[in-house]
């Protein structure tokens, strides 16, 4: 039994991937999931890509299904069916399932022909539908699509929203977004997010500059998630009381690590009219 197999690095460029995600928008991440849980079984079988319990069995929906956990019969015909389409599986003349290019992903397979080595990078099976444990960055499981990118950018516009704050294109951090979207997250509960911790941090000087993308929607966003409780709806912060200008200028000023000038530049983009001096009198001290 095989143990590991290899991912090409240009696994996602490949023309089978593309053809799935421009063609296929409302299936792409149902289907996308779907072979990764096959390759995994593939690597367990260790027989050229064999995905079926034999090569001279048909696949069956009940093994998908238990491969997969999808427990939709219909759902598992319509993606097996899609991805064979776009040549991602095939089937043999017993209608048994394989892999297809399976010499790509592992080593010990020998290609019928010689062909130009792929770049691979070697990972455990597991490794394929988790997220990367990382403490700085959370990975994509794929490349972006326009809706993703167009939720995300939605969300990070509502946070300023609800916050009253200003988030240059560097502290947007949307890909954080878009991996939590990847994982089924929906774009209510950012919504939720923001609003709870912008609520309960939005007028505590120290903790105002963490209601930003990348603290609450970074590796944490999934504890934000949890903490909230759908039977006490979260008020909105816009009828907390404003706070006072100088709780504000002090909050900003700690939210730009004591950058005198980043404070006064951010100050003028959130509309507040005052000088250095000024500015320098109100944050003595802190």
């Amino acid at each position: 039994m095989s143990s590991y197999f290899t991912v090409p690095i240009n696994l996602y460029q490949q023309p089978e991937f593309r053809l799935l995600a421009q063609n296929q928008v409302n299936t792409y991440h149902a289907s996308f999931r779907l072979w990764h849980f096959l390759l995994a079984e593939a690597a367990n079988n260790n027989d050229q890509g064999r995905i079926s319990a034999a090569a001279s069995l048909a696949y069956t929906v009940k093994e998908i299904k238990q491969i997969s956990g999808i427990t939709n019969n219909r759902s598992v015909d319509q993606l097996c069916g899609l991805l064979i389409k776009v040549g991602l599986l095939y089937e043999n003349e017993k209608r048994a399932l394989y892999i297809a290019n399976w010499n790509q992903f592992c080593p010990e397979a020998q290609p019928v022909h010689e062909i130009d080595p792929i770049k691979t990078e070697t990972v455990k099976p597991a490794q394929v539908t988790s997220a990367t444990k990382n403490k700085k960055t959370l990975n994509l499981k794929h490349p972006a699509t326009p809706t993703e990118q167009k939720q995300a950018q939605q969300i990070i516009t509502e946070l300023a929203q609800i916050s009253g704050k200003h988030f240059p294109e560097a502290e947007r951090h949307e890909e954080y977004v878009v991996s939590w979207l990847q994982r089924g997250y929906l774009p209510e509960q950012f919504k939720q997010v923001s609003l709870a911790k912008s609520a309960e941090w939005g007028n505590q000087i120290e903790m105002r500059k963490f209601v930003r993308p990348r603290t609450l929607f970074g590796p944490k966003f999934i504890n934000y998630v949890n903490d909230i409780v759908p039977e006490r709806p979260v008020t909105v912060v816009h009828h907390v009381e404003p706070m006072p200008r100088a709780e504000r200028l002090q909050g900003l000023y700690l939210d730009c690590d004591r950058d005198l000038n980043e404070t006064f530049r951010r100050a003028k983009i959130e509309g507040m009219l005052i000088t250095k001096e000024e500015l320098e009198v109100e944050i003595d001290g802190i």
